[in-house]
């Protein structure tokens, strides 16, 4: 992220180029900006192949990212995202056009999200920026203290795995990272940084590809351990709460309390291996059709002494 003429633009062709010197690949450029679109002005230092959208649409901008994965591309540059903001065909246009407004808009703009999410490549996305600067005590800006106002949705640059801004000095400071050896805050600016910047991020992105298996973790199989445990205690409780409801009828009986006693034993273990042998609903002695009863959650939470407390029996004369 960056005002104009920080660098954006500059930053990630060489991002990406030099993410292609360790993986390989090659890199699709979408370009937002005029029908001739700008990035051709790189093409004498950067190797990558450049495509035009004018409708900034998140249509637009999805089908771009689908072309660049189905064409074989190993990453692709949005240049920018803001112009799906606040362009032409953008969400804010969208919004003032549709009778619904935002009911029609944010939708489409959760499908934008969610193909970045969803594509396997990597993306890498700009997006400009108003900014009202606070300065440290040496002179140098402050970013924690500083205002950054993003063209984009307000969560927009938390989607991310990475975000960053770039100040007039093409200075990159890293504000949001899920990467432990590039924390937020991290400074790049020279070339040698930047070299260093890619190799750590390549490093972390490939890290993945053989992990160890959470069975390895004591701690972690404990913890499943407990929470099989636990479904199966759930389980058996609304298996046994579904059939007992649906068996024992509430119309027969004279009050809450002799209804729920009858949920207690019919759930039972000793009448659950009844009914197993004997296929028969179990005997309740009392019944007198003087109520109709309804069992609604009160909140609060069953035990082993109690497996019924979470339930409260509303009665209502007939």
């Amino acid at each position: 992220m960056g005002e104009s003429g920080t660098g954006k633009t500059w930053w990630s062709l060489s991002l990406a180029t030099r993410l292609c010197d360790l993986e390989g690949g090659k890199i699709a450029f979408v370009d937002t900006e005029g029908a001739d679109g700008k990035a051709q002005l790189y093409a004498p230092y950067f190797d990558f192949d450049h495509m035009v959208i004018t409708d900034h649409s998140p249509e637009s901008y999805i089908n771009a990212i689908h072309a660049a994965i189905q064409h074989g591309y190993t990453i692709v540059i949005v240049d920018s995202f803001s112009q799906g903001w606040n362009g032409t065909g953008g969400i804010l246009d969208i919004t003032d056009k549709a009778k619904t407004g935002w009911a029609e808009s944010k939708p489409r703009h959760r499908r934008m999200i969610n193909a970045i999410h969803d594509a396997q490549i990597h993306i890498i996305g700009t997006v400009r920026t108003k900014n009202s600067y606070a300065k440290t005590d040496s002179g140098s800006i402050d970013w924690k203290n500083s205002s950054v106002e993003a063209r984009q949705e307000p969560e927009f640059e938390y989607e991310w795995d990475m975000s960053a801004i770039l100040d007039h000095d093409h200075k990159l400071t890293l504000r949001k990272s899920r990467c432990f050896d590039l924390p937020d805050g991290t400074v790049v600016s020279s070339d040698d940084e930047q070299t260093q910047f890619v190799f750590q991020l390549n490093t972390w992105l490939n890290a993945g590809d053989t992990p160890p298996h959470w069975t390895e973790n004591p701690r972690q199989m404990e913890r499943a351990d407990k929470w099989i445990t636990k479904a199966r205690e759930l389980e058996a409780y609304a298996l046994n709460i579904a059939a007992a409801t649906a068996d024992v009828d509430r119309k027969e009986f004279a009050t809450p309390e002799a209804y729920v006693e009858a949920l207690k034993v019919y759930c039972s273990p000793e009448a659950v291996i009844a009914r197993a042998k004997s296929r028969q609903k179990p005997i309740v002695p009392d019944k007198k059709p003087l109520t109709q009863l309804t069992v609604v959650s009160n909140g609060a939470k069953p035990s082993p002494d109690d497996p019924f407390a979470d339930l409260k029996v509303e009665a209502r004369a007939n």
